[in-house]
């Protein structure tokens, strides 16, 4: 038994009637812009999310008091740099950051600490201002963003 709604049987093969719609024919899956969609969305989430550490860097900032300490100015008066100390509560460990007007970052257990262990920790995130780290993991950055997808990128970039 043959059911019949909507086409005509001639001959052993249905011919469409002229109510019905065309099949839409095979269409290869596009590739290259699926790929596409893949290293885009994955540049525009690495941008977004250095855009939120840069924000909390900035909030950072400006949630920390200057910190009036000699060592940190005989320090810079020492090494040669310019930067801006200042004391963060909750921090708990140092940040330096910046190229122009670069900024560190203390906890503020520091101002409790030894004079010695005080001059350390400032004069090690100094070199760090003095060699202009910032710059550079700023270029590794972007290669990572324009690379994120490439796995000899993420290799060095975890060395």
């Amino acid at each position: 038994m043959v059911a019949m709604v909507g086409s005509v049987e001639i001959a052993g093969t249905a011919a469409r009637s002229p109510l019905q719609p065309a099949a839409p024919p095979h269409q290869p899956i596009p590739w290259d812009r699926v790929i596409l969609i893949i290293v885009v969305s994955g540049i525009g989430a690495r941008t977004a999310w250095l855009a939120l550490g840069f924000a909390r860097l900035r909030m950072l900032r400006c949630r920390g008091t200057p910190l009036d300490d000699h060592v940190a100015a005989d320090v810079q008066k020492m090494l040669g740099t310019r930067a801006a100390v200042r004391s963060v509560e909750g921090l708990t460990q140092p940040v330096t950051f910046g190229v122009l007007r670069p900024v560190v970052l203390v906890p503020c257990t520091l101002k409790a600490s030894p004079e010695p262990v005080r001059r350390a920790v400032i004069t090690h995130e100094m070199f760090h201002v003095r060699r202009r780290d910032w710059l550079w993991l700023l270029v590794e950055e972007a290669v990572g963003v324009a690379l994120w997808f490439h796995p000899a990128v993420a290799w060095v970039r975890s060395r």
